[in-house]
C-alpha cells in the first residue's frame, strides 16, 4: 500500500481526478427500500444513534455520536456489483446547529470525507480546518471504511451479500490514514457471523432469521460497543440531547511510565481499558488468540540496555508488545514494526517469544495495568487486570 497526501485548496480543485466526485448517481425507482436504526452502547451508556435505509446498491444514512467529540454525520455509500465501495461522501455537523459543519474540539474530526475507488486506486478527499488533503492508497477495492466509529450500516451491507452468496473473498477494510487491512465475514451458525479483520478483535454478529441484524457484539474491538437494532429513528429528535451529554472521551485512556534499573531505563506507553463488569480473560480477550495488550495504538516498549529473559535476548531498541494469553500461562510477543496500529498485528516482524507465567488474585484491578519492578541484576515484567497477573523476570546484560 501506498500512500500520497496532497493539501492545500488549489490541489484539490485541480486535480485530474476530481470529475470523478461530480458524477451523478440514479437510483433504480424499483429498489426495494429497506430502512433501520442501530443504537450503540458504551459500558452501559446510550453513545450513538444511527438511522440508514438501504436501495439497490446505495445505502444512506445520518448518525449522531459522542465519541470522540459529540457530533452528526450524514453518509452515502455508492456501491459496485460485487459489493465493493465505489463512492462515498461523510459529512459532519454541529449537533447544536445541524445546518452548520462542524468545528471539531478534539482536533481529531474533519468537516467532509470523500472517496472514489477507479482503476485500482482508491482516492480519498478530506476537508478540514487546513484544507483539501487528498490520500491514494494503491488498493484494487475497498468493502469497509473503518475509523473512529464506523457506518454500522455497512455491516447490514456485508451480511446481506453473505447471505445472498455474494459476497466476495479478499475483502479489505480501509482508512484513509492508517492503511488497508484484510477482512471477512463468515457463518459460525445460522444467526450467528463473526467479522475479522487485521485490525480488530473479532466481532460477532446476531441475525434473525430475515438476514437482518439484531445485536452486534464489538467489545474487544477499537470501538468497544454493545449495538442493538431498532425501528427507524429520527435522528434529529435527538440531537439535543446528544448535544448536553459528557463527551466519552478515550475509554482507554494512554498512560507512559519509564522504569529506571541502575542505568537502565525502560519506557513503556499503552491504553488503560477499564474492566466495567465485564468478564476479561477468556471472554474480552478470548484465550489462544494475539491480544494487543492494552487498547488503541500499539503497546510500546523502549529499553536503553540488551534485556535477557531466560536465555533470549531483547537487544536495546523499540518493540511492540503483544501477548497470547491463555487460562494458565500466556506469551509475550516482541514485535519489531514500524507503525504499526491498534490490533494490527504482523507476525512477520515477531523477533521473540517469551513465556510468562499467570497467577489468580484476589484484589480486582479495574484498569488494566502493566509495571516494571527492579530486582538484583534484572527486573520483573508485570501485567495486571480482572483478577489475572502475569509477568515473567529478566537480567539486564552487563549488569
Amino acid at each position: 500500500m501506498k500512500t500520497k497526501v496532497i493539501m492545500g485548496f488549489l490541489a484539490f480543485w485541480v486535480s485530474s481526478s476530481f470529475a470523478q466526485f461530480m458524477t451523478p448517481h440514479t437510483i433504480n425507482q424499483d429498489s426495494t427500500v429497506f430502512t433501520s436504526s442501530f443504537i450503540a452502547e458504551w459500558s452501559g451508556e446510550k453513545a450513538s444513534i444511527e438511522t440508514y435505509s438501504i436501495i439497490g446498491n446505495n445505502v444512506f444514512g445520518k448518525a449522531i455520536h459522542l465519541y470522540p467529540e459529540p457530533h452528526l454525520r450524514q453518509f452515502e455509500f455508492y456501491y459496485n456489483q460485487d459489493g465493493s465501495i465505489r463512492e462515498m461522501d461523510i459529512q459532519f455537523y454541529d449537533l447544536n446547529n445541524t445546518s452548520v459543519p462542524l468545528e471539531t474540539k478534539s482536533g481529531y474530526l474533519p468537516k467532509r470525507i470523500k472517496m472514489v475507488s477507479n482503476d485500482e486506486v482508491v482516492d480519498f478527499r478530506s476537508v478540514d480546518n487546513e484544507g483539501e488533503k487528498q490520500w491514494l492508497h494503491n488498493v484494487k477495492r475497498m468493502d469497509f471504511f473503518g475509523g473512529w466509529i464506523p457506518i454500522l450500516a455497512q455491516w447490514q451491507w456485508m451480511t446481506n451479500k453473505l447471505k445472498s452468496g455474494k459476497l466476495e473473498s479478499n475483502l479489505k477494510f480501509l482508512n484513509y490514514v492508517i492503511g488497508d487491512y484484510n477482512l471477512d465475514l463468515k457463518e459460525k451458525s445460522k444467526n450467528e457471523l463473526i467479522f475479522r479483520s487485521d485490525i480488530s478483535a473479532p466481532i460477532t454478529f446476531y441475525i434473525d432469521n430475515h438476514g437482518v441484524i439484531d445485536s452486534i457484539n464489538a467489545l474487544g474491538s477499537p470501538w468497544n460497543y454493545k449495538i442493538y437494532k431498532a425501528d427507524a429513528i429520527n435522528i434529529e429528535n435527538f440531537t439535543e440531547e446528544f448535544a448536553k451529554k459528557e463527551v466519552i472521551g478515550d475509554p482507554s485512556p494512554r498512560e507512559n511510565f519509564q522504569s529506571k534499573i541502575g542505568n537502565t531505563k525502560i519506557s513503556i506507553g499503552y491504553g488503560r481499558p477499564s474492566k466495567r463488569g465485564r468478564v476479561i480473560f477468556g471472554e474480552l480477550v478470548p484465550f489462544s488468540q494475539v491480544w494487543r495488550t492494552g487498547a488503541g495504538v500499539p503497546t510500546i516498549l523502549t529499553t536503553n540496555s540488551d534485556l535477557n529473559f531466560d536465555g533470549i535476548i531483547i537487544p536495546k531498541g523499540t518493540y511492540n508488545l503483544f501477548t497470547i494469553p491463555t487460562e494458565n500461562n500466556w506469551t509475550l510477543i516482541f514485535n519489531t514494526e514500524e507503525g504499526a496500529w491498534g490490533s494490527a498485528h504482523n507476525s512477520d516482524f515477531d523477533f521473540a517469544k517469551i513465556p510468562m507465567k499467570v497467577e489468580r488474585i484476589s484484589n480486582l484491578i479495574e484498569k488494566f495495568k502493566i509495571d516494571v519492578k527492579a530486582s538484583l541484576n534484572g527486573g520483573e515484567l508485570i501485567m495486571l487486570w480482572d483478577n489475572t497477573k502475569a509477568y515473567t523476570n529478566f537480567k539486564i546484560d552487563g549488569n
